[in-house]
């Protein structure tokens, strides 16, 4: 007898180690995946600042050459249609550079919002190792106890018999 209460004892004791060690494997990837997630959405923020950017210096040139080329013409590019004109063309290359920001920070917020599932399934594998390793070591001590699992049959009860107590 006392030789299988030692071989329930280790037998539960491996299970329950396997149990956390994979959980907790389970866990370590699942962080290093949000870890690298995080990492590309700042790298995201960084090359869409430098994007916004360019697209601003691009714009500013651009500009310049309007100017450039209604002052060559001998047009007074300060008034009339020339100055809409400028106008209209300096509203939309800033709305290009504030559509490369807004896209790109679309797309960082989608990559933090993935490094957070990430670290919620890591702490979820985590806590199913160590539920997984606290079953294991119950259900050997209710087949030592030899206790009935969860679920098993219930007790008889003879109701015919009266009460004597």
């Amino acid at each position: 007898m006392a030789f299988e209460a030692s071989m329930m004892i280790a037998a539960a004791a491996a299970q329950a180690i396997g149990s956390i060690y994979a959980g907790n494997a389970a866990a370590a990837q699942s962080q290093a995946q949000a870890n690298t997630a995080a990492a590309n959405a700042n790298a995201v923020r960084l090359q869409t600042n430098a994007r916004e950017e360019a697209v601003r210096r691009r714009n500013a040139m651009q500009l310049g050459e309007l100017r450039a080329a209604a002052s060559q013409t001998g047009f007074d590019a300060s008034s009339g249609s020339l100055a809409d004109l400028q106008s209209r063309s300096s509203a939309q290359l800033e709305l290009d550079a504030l559509t490369e920001r807004y896209n790109g920070e679309l797309q960082s917020i989608s990559l933090d919002n993935d490094a957070q599932s990430l670290r919620s399934q890591a702490r979820a594998q985590r806590n199913s190792g160590y539920l997984s390793a606290a079953g294991a070591v119950f259900g050997a001590v209710g087949n030592y106890m030899g206790q009935p699992r969860i679920g098993g049959p219930a007790p008889v009860v003879n109701r015919d018999v009266p009460y004597t107590g």
